[in-house]
């Protein structure tokens, strides 16, 4: 299976063809046919017949595939000396043993999931360190809800309990009292 260092999702460059220079979102990718689909690049007219008398037909514009040797990825870290522009990709195993897409240039990742996940780690850190109150006092407050749910429960069961008691005499006392209202 041949793989590509271009993904959907992907923020490129068009480096060759008539669109030479424009930054677009990769919309599709084929690597059988070593092939992309990038968002305004390579536009072609495609004619449509309505087929019905309901269906609008007429002329559209449809993005066409590129070869993927004409684009190239965007460092979108603001420390590198290409960020905004296309840069070669190189392939590095991460920790959890996959490969990661990783900028030539300044070394940061170009995968979406392992950015959030750094982010989320220094972000982490710096909370455990300023918010270890705040997260005691929410789970304080997360437990107190429950506590009270649960002490409502009980009263409404305990209330219910106490009206069948009462019920259940008064319904005494009114069959007693029928009965001897009969004889």
């Amino acid at each position: 299976m041949s793989s590509l260092n271009i993904k959907k999702g992907d923020l490129v460059v068009v480096i060759a063809g008539s669109d030479k220079g424009k930054k677009a979102k990769v919309i599709s990718t084929s690597p059988k046919s070593k092939k992309v689909t990038v968002e305004g690049v390579n536009v072609q007219k495609r004619h449509k017949k309505p087929r019905s008398a309901k269906a609008a037909g007429g002329i559209t514009s449809v993005a066409g595939p590129i070869d993927v040797s004409n684009v190239q990825p965007v460092c979108q870290n603001s420390k590198c000396e290409k960020s905004g522009e296309g840069v070669r990709v190189k392939h590095v195993l991460g920790k959890d043993g996959r490969s990661i897409r990783v900028c030539c240039k300044c070394g940061e990742s170009l995968e979406k999931a392992a950015v959030k996940e750094v982010k989320k780690a220094k972000k982490d850190t710096k909370a455990k360190d300023t918010d270890a109150p705040v997260k005691e006092a929410k789970a304080k407050e997360e437990k107190a809800p429950a506590k009270a749910k649960a002490a409502k429960e009980t009263k409404s069961k305990e209330e219910k309990a106490e009206k069948a008691a009462e019920k259940k005499p008064r319904a005494a006392k009114e069959k007693t009292a029928a009965e001897s209202g009969d004889k």
